[in-house]
């Protein structure tokens, strides 16, 4: 937030100093250092003229500033359309005002790294609508005692706790996190804010995160699993693509990821691609087979019936490389949304020979059950 008004505050000004160049036009002040002097000659009525368009590129720039300040997404477009107003004012009236091309830069700078991130946001709101289209592959069901019966007990006390028994069967959601993460085990941990959808019936998600990464720095990520397939893109400013996931460890990954987050639509459990087989009275496995691809994790839970912890064999990337590593997520607080009693704060560790390396924890803020594109 400082960052932006930092940013609408210098807007501000550049856009004021181009009010100078009508007011010394129709001589409404003494301004020193102002000679009027362009590159080549212009009649006085064009000069006048131009003056209007001085104004006008401070109305524009303050308005921009204003709708940076206001969050509207449109500010960089009419930001670009100063800047090329301006910066044509500016090579005429070269002599008096070639300073102004510095601004200029930094601030086509600033909106040209808003332009990717809206269509880095509008790529990712085209995979949001693509998972909820197409034909339906999973039913959900609702959850009732006699759909039970070949369950683990565990899982039984599991779902009749979550309070998903009875109720109407959950296709979708949406859900927004906050939290931080880092990419080494010693690095320094970024804040994230992130927004996740679910298609259940696909079944499919898109988790899109912003992490500022340092002031002024943001790296922009968005996990996708669709139609069996996964795939991780990051950018960094969302212009620099710093990676680009997919292949057979990735596709695994996604997986075993919609299938631990079961957590938060339980009536996933009764899914015809599961296969559930009791360990101990608070221990139960599951394997999904999806599209070409299986994997099998462990949840863990409590004598009450919550999930305190899934764990599965994920592939873990180093260097290029990939490695099959224990992927261990902890739940460290449950929450109620819209009645279901399901995860509100996790911590993801990888068990490595080296140690552990809690990598992410973050905290659900929110969930919208039955959520689909407007």
């Amino acid at each position: 937030m400082v960052a932006r008004i930092i940013f609408a505050l210098i807007v501000s000004v550049h856009g004021v100093i181009h009010l100078l160049g009508f007011i010394r036009e129709w001589r409404l002040a003494e301004l020193e250092g102002m000679s009027g002097e362009t590159l080549f000659s212009i009649p006085a009525a064009v000069s006048r003229l131009l003056s209007i368009f001085w104004l006008l590129t401070c109305i524009a720039f303050l308005i921009s500033a204003a709708a940076v300040l206001l969050h509207q997404g449109w500010w960089w477009k009419l930001m670009i359309a100063s800047v090329f107003l301006s910066q044509i004012l500016i090579i005429i009236y070269w002599p008096d005002a070639r300073y102004g091309t510095i601004a200029n830069i930094a601030i086509i700078a600033v909106a040209g790294i808003a332009l990717s991130e809206s269509r880095f946001d509008e790529k990712v709101r085209s995979e949001i609508a693509m998972i909820f289209s197409g034909r339906s592959t999973q039913q959900p069901v609702k959850i009732i005692p006699g759909r039970l019966q070949q369950m683990p007990e565990s899982v039984q006390r599991w779902l009749h706790h979550s309070g998903a028994m009875n109720r109407a069967p959950i296709y979708s959601l949406r859900l927004q996190q906050n939290g931080r993460l880092r990419t080494t085990k010693d690095g320094r941990w970024m804040p994230v804010a992130a927004k996740q959808y679910v298609s259940i019936k696909n079944p499919a998600f898109v988790w899109q995160a912003r992490i500022r990464a340092a002031p002024l720095v943001t790296i922009h990520g968005r996990d996708k699993y669709h139609l069996g397939r996964g795939n991780m893109l990051i950018r960094l400013m969302s212009i620099l693509t710093v990676a680009d996931a997919r292949g057979p460890e990735t596709d695994q990954g996604s997986l075993l990821r919609f299938l631990g987050e079961m957590v938060w639509y339980p009536h996933f459990a009764l899914s015809t691609v599961l296969n559930w087989q009791e360990i101990d009275d608070t221990t139960a496995q599951v394997t999904m087979r999806y599209g070409d691809i299986t994997a099998s994790g462990i949840f863990h839970f409590t004598s009450e019936g919550d999930v305190a912890r899934f764990e599965a064999d994920r592939y873990f990337e180093q260097a290029g490389a990939y490695t099959l590593e224990r992927w261990h997520v902890r739940i460290t607080q449950y929450g109620v949304f819209e009645g279901m009693r399901v995860p509100a704060r996790a911590e993801v560790t990888w068990k490595l020979d080296q140690g552990d390396f809690t990598w992410y924890i973050f905290e659900v803020t929110e969930i919208e059950y039955g959520w689909t594109p407007e």
